[in-house]
């Protein structure tokens, strides 16, 4: 995913955010983008290791040429209108975790009233949160961009047609990644 992301980053020249699940996952992609864009002038601006929510948040908004990386409160809130924000990468499906005591006590409460907690809880809560993932590239009715899903569950589960439902446009899968960065550029262009 770091590699991914870096390719993707150095073709819109910094302008994207990428948004997490887990802590883990973005210091493990920051660090491999830290690396692989140390030659270039983008910036890796990334939640908990540049700084506070604000102070990357705005620096993201002043640096047409960075990058922010973060976790569960990015997925909204933040308001990034224009080209500054030109392509969204959705790491994972946002899926709650199940250990939380709260989602395990509603999950509980669902299984004792006969339901099925996955159906009838977890997926309605993810498309909530997926879409307010795609809320942070559109902002504004003129804004424009790429949103790359690096999740393939959106593609190989059946609940992954939920989640293609909710998008505002349709899904275009590209298994190669040349053609991939190619529509990339194509479409920034």
């Amino acid at each position: 995913l770091g590699r991914l992301l870096a390719d993707v980053f150095q073709r819109t020249e910094g302008r994207g955010m990428a948004l997490f699940t887990s802590h883990e996952m973005l210091r493990r992609a920051a660090g491999v983008l830290q690396h692989e864009l140390s030659g270039s002038e983008i910036r890796i601006l990334a939640q908990g290791l540049s700084g506070s929510r604000e102070k990357i948040t705005r620096q993201f908004k002043d640096d047409f040429r960075s990058v922010l990386l973060g976790t569960h409160s990015f997925w909204e809130g933040v308001d990034v209108v224009g080209e500054t924000l030109s392509c969204l990468v959705l790491a994972r499906l946002p899926f709650a975790v199940f250990t939380d005591p709260v989602i395990e006590a509603r999950c509980e409460r669902l299984e004792a009233q006969g339901q099925n907690p996955f159906i009838n809880y977890s997926i309605p809560h993810a498309v909530i949160r997926f879409r307010q993932g795609f809320g942070r590239l559109i902002r504004h009715r003129s804004d424009r961009g790429v949103i790359i899903i690096a999740d393939r569950r959106i593609v190989s589960k059946f609940y992954g047609q939920y989640f293609r439902d909710a998008m505002p446009t349709d899904l275009q899968v590209c298994h190669d990644p040349i053609t991939f960065l190619d529509e990339i550029d194509e479409f920034l262009a």
